[in-house]
């Protein structure tokens, strides 16, 4: 194909990406009247990250005895957006705390009508708080090397906790636990310890090394400390290692327990069940292990209909995670398709949207067909008969928050993407091969 026609072709794919990401909106229905009403113990509150320094954070509730969901409560509750990139969110006193990554701030909000009573700011870049009492409570932060201490009563900042080994840019402190008058705390991003802290004295005592970026931190019902390893990524300046798990008793704050994982794989957040002795943590699949357990299960407790190679980089949307592959040969035409349709995976098209797409395919391929030369050979490319499209390599998101594979500071330019879109689905439809009756238009 000369560069001409292939400019004018991106040119088309491009213009019609645009036209389908302007037909998409978000179904909310903000002029509604919240139609739940949460009563204790009947529902969950879901924290959508949004886009990180977009500013698309949502809170969603789900009524788990009606079934029904209502998404958007604290815009439609108090006539704001919730910030960028919604972290954490904690019930403690009657109220529930969320923590906004990138606003800087934690709101308290009333339960049941989702309006807000109070706010913590000033803060650096806050993950998780932990109360300590109606007075006292600990928020950790990334890209800061201080716990703050704050009065969730007054909602004001009162101290900070000094971390050792950290730097401003190094600094990363992430969940946290308490034993008697001891909490303890795993960081995570270019980390590799858990700390220990009296909260008497609002000082950390100890620390204890384990394997490479600790995501999460939790305690059984034995008083048994887990925490799950990513082990860095390849070219990572702090290191790459296979993946552990940790079994760590709080009374010694000692490792009792080592479960390693292989290279290629990615066990993370690591979660108990209400009872506590049961572990849940995410590889792929979702593994459930008995906390008594001397051994990982060899088979998941939920497994994924397909399988990914590891995509890089990552971003979250609105809603939930986009996805799109990176094939590790070949893939055939119906995975093709799945990576279009990943590329808009959580995204909720307006009624209807069925046509739009499939006019927009329509157009891509008459496209193709107007300016692609005759192939070379018997028309095939490759000369192989078959339905299949190899992608050398595409574009990616991946279905991991960012912090997990330790892009933080990336701002995302739209340009750039629109343009990987255009060029990506330049090659699929450039390079695939045809069936019968479009190979026979074509000739």
């Amino acid at each position: 194909m000369s560069s001409r026609r292939m400019n004018r072709f991106i040119f088309i794919v491009a213009g019609c990406c645009s036209v389908l990401t302007g037909c998409m909106k978000w179904d909310y229905d903000l002029g509604r009247e919240i139609a739940v009403r949460p009563e204790v113990g009947h529902g969950l509150f879901i924290t959508n990250e949004g886009n990180f320094q977009y500013g698309n954070a949502t809170l969603s509730f789900y009524d788990t005895q009606t079934r029904k969901i209502d998404n958007e409560v604290f815009f439609r509750a108090n006539d704001q957006k919730l910030g960028d990139v919604a972290q954490s969110m904690t019930m403690y006193g009657g109220l529930g705390w969320i923590v906004v990554n990138n606003s800087h701030v934690i709101f308290a909000i009333d339960p049941v009508t989702f309006k807000e009573v109070g706010r913590i700011t000033n803060l650096t870049s806050p993950r998780y708080i932990h109360f300590l009492s109606d007075e006292k409570a600990y928020v950790t932060q990334i890209w800061d090397n201080r716990i703050f201490i704050v009065n969730p009563k007054r909602f004001e900042i009162t101290g900070y906790i000094d971390c050792p080994g950290m730097t401003m840019e190094t600094g990363s402190t992430e969940q946290m636990v308490q034993y008697g008058k001891y909490v303890y705390v795993n960081c995570w991003s270019y980390q590799n310890r858990l700390l220990k802290i009296d909260t008497e004295t609002d000082k950390v005592v100890d620390e204890l090394v384990v394997g490479i970026q600790p995501t999460s931190l939790v305690m059984d019902k034995y008083d048994k400390m887990w925490t799950i390893t990513d082990g860095g990524y390849e070219g990572s300046p702090y290191g790459h290692e296979a993946p552990s798990l940790y079994r760590i008793d709080a009374a010694t704050f000692r490792i009792e327990k080592q479960f390693k994982f292989k290279f290629g794989d990615w066990p993370s957040e690591v979660q108990l069940n209400g009872g506590r002795d049961t572990l849940y943590f995410i590889n792929n699949d979702i593994w459930r292990m008995p906390v008594v357990a001397d051994h990982v299960p060899v088979r998941p407790s939920t497994p994924t209909r397909r399988k990914y190679t590891w995509p890089t980089p990552s971003t979250t949307n609105r809603r939930g995670s986009s996805t799109a592959i990176r094939p590790k040969e070949s893939c055939s035409t119906n995975s093709g398709w799945e990576l279009f349709r990943g590329l808009f995976v959580g995204i909720k098209p307006i009624r209807n949207m069925k046509k739009p797409i499939l006019l927009f395919i329509g157009l891509c391929l008459a496209a193709t067909i107007t300016a692609q030369e005759k192939p070379a050979g018997n028309g095939w490319w490759n000369n192989n008969p078959s339905l299949v499209m190899p992608i050398r390599e595409v574009g990616v998101t991946g279905i991991r928050p960012m912090k997990e594979i330790g892009v933080q500071k990336t701002q995302l330019d739209t340009l750039v993407l629109h343009e990987n879109i255009a060029l990506s689905m330049a090659d699929v439809l450039t390079f695939n091969t045809l069936p019968p009756k479009l190979k026979a238009i074509q000739e």
